[in-house]
């Protein structure tokens, strides 16, 4: 029996000391004068040899030691709640002192370590969280801030002033994006767009995917668009009256790639494309007149200069590329003279003109062109030369002999 009275009590006194070291003597009450009873009362009946009642009293001692040990969480919690109640009623010196309470149960909660600390700053920070929020009441939103931002440098879980800060950061936001939209609006009414894309991309920045931002900026978009149409439009316009037609034609182009049912752009285009081909036509031939040398390019030449003829409304450009196409045609089916040199035993053939056959001296009249002039001579290397007429050339000589024996 004695050596099992020793061993229940074995255990106890160093349990005894670990909650004393918890602050037991204040929160223990009758239970932990109790417990120390059980245990001299024990003790003093192994002294006498009662190891019976010896085991009865460490018996008792363990049941209340496992009872106060089970009531040091609640003891915890409610000296906590005790200690937050304190420092939310702003009364920094009384939560110092409870949650000071609460590391004697708890030597390592991270709660009260931090209370306690934040405790030792809270009547400045309640200074400073109550001069921001009279300078806030005031509308002196700087100065508001800067109090706000001292109280969380003294403590930074401090949430008034964090809220503080952020309400007063929104309503910045706010006004700034109230002066941006107004200012691009103003804007957009003198159609003003470049300061207006400049404003609503400002009040899109401070408040992204807004609305009214992106209804802003497309009204900027279409009357930029409208703006741009017109002024193609009108270069389009101004390059009809210089009767410059494939401009005007490609100007129109770019209009309608834009906007497809833009009636002035389809007007000018029925207006400039049959002009722009007159023009282009006409324009070929006066470029190469050689275009004129053949029977088929003087047909399709006077075709041209009927159409031509047909339009109603005549600018000095079309009449001046009228006239200078008559006058080449007019040269184009003027003949011109020139002389052929032969020795009377060379045979002479112009292609596309005929057999002139053996001759000293011949004069001929030819229509303006490119002419291949062939001699032959039995024995003899054929020749064969290229005549070039020209409108209004003077009358030339062109040697054809076959010389070269073969």
């Amino acid at each position: 029996m004695k050596r099992t009275a020793e061993e229940r009590r074995g255990p106890l006194p160093a349990r005894l000391q670990r909650l004393e070291q918890r602050d037991v003597a204040t929160w223990g009450g009758s239970s932990y004068a109790q417990v120390r009873n059980d245990l001299a009362a024990g003790d003093a009946a192994m002294t006498g040899r009662e190891f019976e009642t010896a085991l009865a009293h460490f018996d008792a001692m363990a049941r209340g030691l496992d009872q106060l040990e089970q009531r040091l969480p609640a003891v915890i919690r409610t000296r906590l709640a005790d200690a937050q109640a304190a420092f939310a009623a702003g009364r920094g010196a009384e939560a110092q002192e409870k949650y000071a309470a609460v590391l004697k149960v708890a030597p390592d909660d991270a709660a009260a370590r931090s209370g306690i600390a934040r405790s030792r700053v809270l009547d400045e920070v309640l200074r400073e969280t109550a001069v921001g929020a009279r300078a806030e009441q005031a509308g002196e939103v700087s100065a508001a801030i800067a109090a706000y931002q001292r109280a969380l440098k003294l403590d930074p879980a401090t949430t008034v002033a964090r809220a503080g800060i952020a309400r007063l950061g929104a309503r910045e936001a706010d006004d700034a994006y109230a002066t941006a939209m107004a200012q691009a609006m103003a804007a957009l009414a003198r159609r003003d767009y470049a300061t207006a894309q400049s404003a609503f991309e400002r009040a899109g920045r401070i408040r992204p995917g807004t609305p009214e931002v992106a209804d802003g900026l497309q009204q900027i978009r279409r009357a930029t668009e409208t703006k741009s149409l017109t002024a193609i439009v009108e270069r389009a316009a101004a390059a009809e009256r210089a009767e410059q037609w494939s401009q005007a034609l490609a100007l129109y182009g770019e209009a309608l790639k834009v906007e497809p049912a833009l009636r002035p752009a389809q007007e000018g285009v029925e207006r400039a494309e049959p002009r722009a081909m007159i023009d282009a036509e006409l324009q070929s031939f006066i470029d190469k007149p050689e275009r004129l040398y053949s029977p088929s390019g003087r047909d399709i030449a006077r075709n041209v200069l009927e159409r031509a003829a047909r339009v109603s409304t005549q600018g000095t450009r079309l009449q001046a590329q009228q006239a200078r196409l008559s006058e080449q045609l007019r040269q184009a089916e003027t003949p011109v003279k020139v002389a052929l040199a032969s020795d009377n035993a060379t045979d002479v053939q112009i292609y596309r003109i005929g057999k002139l056959g053996l001759f000293e001296h011949r004069d001929l009249e030819l229509l303006p062109g490119r002419y291949t002039v062939v001699g032959t001579r039995q024995g003899y290397r054929d020749v064969r030369k290229e005549l070039n007429l020209l409108p209004g050339a003077p009358p030339s000589t062109l040697v054809v002999r076959c010389e070269e024996p073969i």
